[in-house]
């Protein structure tokens, strides 16, 4: 049991990690983004926030792993290629989402 625990505690702590990276990538946007929309008396955007914070904790999350090599999650082929299939993807729906929303954090007026 005590290694069952241990192995808990890593989850919930690189969780954790990944929840706090999650935020710092996402916060330079979540300031420009209000820094802007008082100028146009526009709504915050709270789903798009979500969706870009949900997306950065998860990949920062899958990739933890990878980084550290001595972790047992990233042993076996299998696994390495599910992880980097998953964060090539995720990568690109972040990406995208990004690309698509950057006018609206630079503040140009009547963006959707």
């Amino acid at each position: 049991m005590p290694a069952l625990e241990a192995r808990r505690s890593d989850t919930v702590l690189r969780l954790k990690v990944a929840a706090i990276a999650g935020s710092v990538v996402i916060l330079p946007f979540v300031v420009a983004e209000l820094v802007n929309r008082r100028q146009f008396k526009e709504q915050f955007p709270f789903v798009l926030f979500g969706t870009l914070w949900l997306l950065a904790a998860t990949i920062i999350a899958i990739a933890m792993p990878m980084v550290r090599a001595q972790d047992p999650a990233f042993e076996g082929a299998a696994k390495r290629a599910t992880r980097i299939v998953l964060l090539i993807a995720l990568v690109a729906v972040f990406g995208r989402i990004l690309i698509d929303q950057m006018p609206c954090f630079l503040g140009v007026p009547g963006c959707d």
